[in-house]
């Protein structure tokens, strides 16, 4: 049986990969849901946190909308606090206008949620 990481990674994975490699939002989404669900079963989140910032600093593992879909629901604090800190700190513009896209999820009114049946329902 895969530990909880590895699990984590193996389902991050499957949701990037999918959504690199499809234009439409139907081929990708249940793989966002997925890593949502597990990230919504943990009882202590705060490794994941840790996890989904080093995620999102990484260009190599970063799936900017991903970490959208999930805080949407999730809005978890710690990570929020962060990347408000990233946004007023980092001079480079191509990140803080990723950092605010992110950010963005945690507002009630969050238009990227058009785009996704799961936050039609």
């Amino acid at each position: 049986m895969e530990n909880t990481a590895e699990k984590f990674v193996q389902l991050w994975q499957k949701a990037k990969s999918a959504y690199q490699n499809s234009a439409n939002v139907k081929d990708y989404e249940s793989s966002f849901e997925d890593v949502l669900r597990f990230l919504q079963t943990l009882d202590v989140p705060s490794s994941y946190e840790t996890e989904l910032l080093n995620i999102f600093t990484d260009p190599e593992r970063s799936v900017p909308e991903l970490l959208e879909f999930c805080l949407a629901t999730l809005k978890w604090t710690r990570i929020k606090n962060e990347l408000i800190r990233i946004l007023n700190e980092c001079p480079d513009m191509r990140t803080k206008t990723c950092t605010a896209n992110v950010l963005s999820a945690y507002s009630d009114d969050w238009d990227g949620g058009e785009i996704y049946r799961f936050y039609q329902r």
